[in-house]
């Protein structure tokens, strides 16, 4: 804030130098006639220069709470997620100890069959030789015994042949030791800090020109300016307003930056960041119909984003009116490049959008927004393809995307 004397020291100062100081401010006194209404004029000055501060600050303040807001969805992620990871370990060692159990019992009842059967195998063996050897026990007895008349004995002068059982093989062993190996189960933490920088411009400040750049926590939980099924707003948060940019017109000849776009959480839409930009893709390979709005908020300036089609039939790009909360297709412009229509009731479609060649995936586009003059340009594949959409100064826009099941783009950042 600039400095003013206090209405003392004002009260203080020669007139000259009291009209010098209003002067210095660029208050009007062209109707003022004495030094008490010059005075006066100083005070409402202030007080109008106070309540522009006042109306940033709030602005402000609402950007803070988003930022604080995000942060709290990120930490209940964090405890969801972590929850379900546990309870997905406490079940998968559940489930294999219930295996192990059963597999145990099957185990022990083929032991004890096969200890069975080998137990009667061995005692048919141990009798069968028990017999051999008391028959030849009994001949053994015989030819030593002195109770018996040797003449009467006579040896045998032929071999003996005596057939005896006789156990072979390795007995117990393992077939298969079984398959326990669970080295493919894992366990990780995908979260990172990153910062978003949030200026306050004060009234009549010079705006930087370089672009802020944004970085967004990705994944979440909650549905926040989505869609749902044909239409219907997700929640009424509030929303991170990026200051404008100033870029030169890229239709004039010069070279034109590209803004960087962040989006909030959405459990439907899986955000992935990469090193060409940031991947959007509706999760939910069904009919469901997810949309999502950037954070960003362009009311005035010059935009430039950049999107790959990855994967699109029935999606659409376009701008909303971030200033109102029903966030349906209704209350903003859509195209859509694959059939090349139009829908929503904010700005007019430029004449020459059934002109532009029809959109494949891979292709990218560039969308040039103009708030001063109200226009929406596209670009397709580095060629220049005229407006896209007229009529949308003085509204509150926000680049958004509305997917069908399974498709989505990449926001090149």
């Amino acid at each position: 804030m600039d400095g003013v004397p206090s209405r003392g020291e004002l009260q203080g100062l020669p007139l000259p130098d009291l009209l010098k100081v209003a002067q210095q401010l660029g208050v009007d006194i062209t109707h003022v006639h004495d030094r008490s209404e010059v005075i006066d004029a100083l005070i409402s000055h202030r007080r109008a220069a106070l309540g522009r501060y006042a109306e940033e600050l709030q602005k402000f303040k609402i950007k803070l709470e988003a930022q604080h807001q995000e942060m709290e969805l990120a930490k209940k992620q964090y405890q969801t997620t972590y929850d379900n990871v546990e309870q997905a370990v406490i079940d998968r060692f559940a489930q294999m100890h219930d295996q192990l159990l059963r597999k145990e019992i099957e185990v022990r009842g083929q032991m004890a069959y096969l200890r069975n059967n080998g137990d009667e195998v061995i005692a048919d063996c141990s009798s069968e030789m028990e017999r051999e050897i008391a028959i030849l026990q009994e001949q053994l007895d015989r030819c030593t015994s002195r109770d018996v008349d040797i003449l009467e004995i006579a040896p045998r002068t032929e071999p003996t042949t005596v057939t005896v059982p006789s156990l072979i093989g390795r007995c117990f062993e393992f077939n298969d030791i079984g398959n326990l190996d669970l080295s493919g189960l894992s366990v990780s933490l995908d979260m990172h800090t990153s910062s978003r920088s949030l200026q306050m411009i004060p009234p009549g400040a010079k705006q930087n020109n370089n672009n802020q750049q944004y970085q967004s926590y990705g994944g979440g939980g909650h549905q926040n300016d989505s869609w749902q099924g044909g239409g219907g707003g997700g929640g009424g948060g509030r929303y991170s307003q990026q200051q404008s940019s100033m870029y030169q017109n890229p239709s004039a000849g010069g070279n034109s930056g590209v803004d960087f776009l962040s989006f909030p959480p959405d459990q439907s839409l899986e955000q992935r960041q990469g090193e060409g930009g940031l991947s959007l893709r509706n999760v939910d390979t069904s009919t469901t119909v997810v949309g999502t709005k950037a954070n960003e908020i362009f009311s005035d300036g010059f935009h430039v984003w950049k999107v790959r089609l990855d994967n699109i039939q029935g999606s659409l790009v376009g701008m909303i009116d971030a200033s109102n909360m029903s966030h349906t297709v209704e209350n903003g412009f859509f195209w859509s490049p694959i059939r090349r229509d139009v829908l929503g009731r904010i700005g007019r479609a430029a004449s020459t959008v059934s002109q532009i060649p029809i959109c494949k995936n891979g292709d990218i586009l560039k969308f040039s927004f103009d708030a001063a003059e109200g226009t929406l340009r596209v670009a397709h594949n580095g060629a220049d393809r005229g407006l896209l959409c007229t009529g949308l100064r003085d509204y509150q826009l926000s680049p958004c995307f509305v997917f069908s099941g399974g498709e989505g783009v990449t926001v090149l950042q």
